[in-house]
């Protein structure tokens, strides 16, 4: 999305891979312009919120930039704190419902709050490249990322059910411990500390996770903010596997966030099975169709999707878990 607005850039180089934003007309100098864009990142730091009114008290408008996120508390705390929103305008891909009187709030305030399904909406963003490497056909892939406990627990689970090797499977394991980066501190047990996991599943988890070595790795030894954040990728993978596991970055409930996890799945026409929220897939045809005029349903009812309305994140785990042991040839 293109915001031909002359515009100052605050507080941190405006990276391409950290934006669906464009910024052609940009000044080096703030004097020169009624519009400062900010990241969404700051908002935990006084100074940079100090920073912040001083513009608005000299009547500058502010862009906050978080056209990669959802729009966080600290955000939405920063902007109700405003008497007047009228020269806020802010870029994100939604919100979470706990938030939305604060966001009818600061609407009725003169915010400016634009929420688009940007990962949907720009997918062509993303790039594949391919290689000419020889890579074993399997049945699936599945790209972990950061060791959140949902794609901690569908690795663990895999594991148990004897199906890591039926797959192409990345794991990172322990943030720093493993990657050499400080780019995530996520741990392998965080799973342990999850509201609503059984018992049995923690045992299966446990299980499946003891079988196998601290990290799984493909294309990459590491997982830096680098690699997380490139919009070129490895397409070699998706052209040898029947189907991909995508555990989306946010699976809480009641929020539809669709990340380049999926979109991939979808510019490589690949089929996908997806762990996000109560109903993320019924949301993702939708939004799919109507913002790129696309039915994807060859990629996504190729199995039960009855999982896509089990209310609870666990048992919607364990019957996709089913699922792929299904649809995974003796």
């Amino acid at each position: 999305m293109v915001i031909n607005e002359l515009v100052y850039i605050h507080g941190y180089n405006h990276q391409p891979e950290l934006s669906f934003l464009e910024f052609p007309n940009q000044t080096k100098t703030i004097e020169h312009c009624e519009t400062v864009v900010v990241s969404p990142y700051g908002f935990d730091v006084d100074l940079y919120k100090r920073d912040l009114m001083v513009f608005l008290n000299d009547g500058r408008k502010l862009i906050i930039d978080a056209s990669t996120e959802i729009i966080g508390k600290l955000t939405i705390d920063f902007i109700l704190g405003l008497e007047d929103s009228s020269l806020i305008t802010v870029y994100a891909n939604t919100y979470e419902l706990e938030f939305e009187n604060d966001i009818n709030s600061i609407r009725t305030k003169g915010g400016n709050l634009i929420f688009l399904p940007f990962f949907i909406k720009y997918m062509d963003q993303y790039k594949p490249m391919y290689s000419d490497k020889e890579i074993k056909h399997k049945d699936y892939l599945f790209l972990s990322g950061k060791s959140k406990p949902p794609r901690t627990s569908m690795v663990g689970l895999l594991s148990h059910h004897n199906l890591i090797g039926n797959g192409h499977v990345s794991f990172f394991g322990d943030g720093v411990t493993n990657n050499k980066s400080n780019f995530f501190y996520d741990k392998t047990s965080d799973y342990l500390n999850e509201v609503g996991i059984t018992e049995s599943q923690k045992i299966k988890i446990k299980d499946g996770l003891s079988k196998l070595p601290k990290k799984l790795v493909l294309d990459v030894n590491n997982l830096t903010h680098g690699i997380s954040h490139t919009r070129y990728y490895n397409g070699d993978y998706y052209r040898v596997v029947d189907f991909v596991i995508v555990v989306e970055s946010d699976v809480s409930e009641g929020l539809h966030f669709i990340t380049e996890k999926t979109m991939k799945c979808i510019q490589q026409d690949k089929k996908f099975i997806l762990l996000a929220s109560k109903g993320s897939l019924t949301n993702l045809k939708h939004e799919v169709k109507e913002h790129l005029n696309l039915d994807i349903t060859h990629l996504t009812d190729w199995c039960d999707t009855s999982y896509d309305e089990i209310g609870n994140m666990w048992d919607r785990l364990d019957k996709i878990i089913n699922i792929i042991e299904d649809k995974i040839p003796n």
